[in-house]
Order: structure tokens, then C-alpha cells, then sequence
């Protein structure tokens, strides 16, 4: 995975974009290369991917490390 790449997805969700689609739309990424690195981000526990309960609802984003929380506030 690449770190460029990485980051452009990181300050994207910590700028408020929360779906798949605004994910892309502010990263500025291709859409195919993002289901692997938000994949990949979730699995090394640096977001998080929330889906709802009930009803099928679209999955949002959101950051999970605590390290990275200070992202939000500089957004």
C-alpha cells in the first residue's frame, strides 16, 4: 500500500467524508484502487467501517485510532 495514497483517504474521512463516494470525490483517488485501501485501513485499525443495524443502510467511515484523532480537529 502506498503512503501518498494513504493519506489522501485519511484526510478525507477526517475532513467529514464519511461515505465510499464522498471518500472518493475528496480524495481525489480512482474509485477502483479505494475498496482496498479503506480495506486495508480497517483492518490496521485506523478507521473504522460502521453499518447499520437495521435495514440496509450504506456503510460510513470514520476514523478509529485514537493517534489520529488530532486529524479531526485540524479539519
Amino acid at each position: 500500500m502506498r503512503l501518498p495514497g494513504t493519506i489522501l483517504f485519511l484526510e478525507a474521512i477526517a475532513k467529514g467524508a464519511t461515505t465510499y463516494g464522498e471518500i472518493a470525490s475528496k480524495s481525489g483517488a480512482p474509485t477502483e484502487s479505494l475498496s482496498k485501501y479503506l480495506r486495508v485501513l480497517e483492518e490496521m485499525e485506523f478507521i473504522a467501517r460502521i453499518t447499520p443495524i437495521i435495514g440496509n443502510g450504506r456503510a460510513r467511515y470514520t476514523i478509529a485510532d485514537r493517534f489520529l484523532v488530532p486529524l479531526r480537529a485540524e479539519a
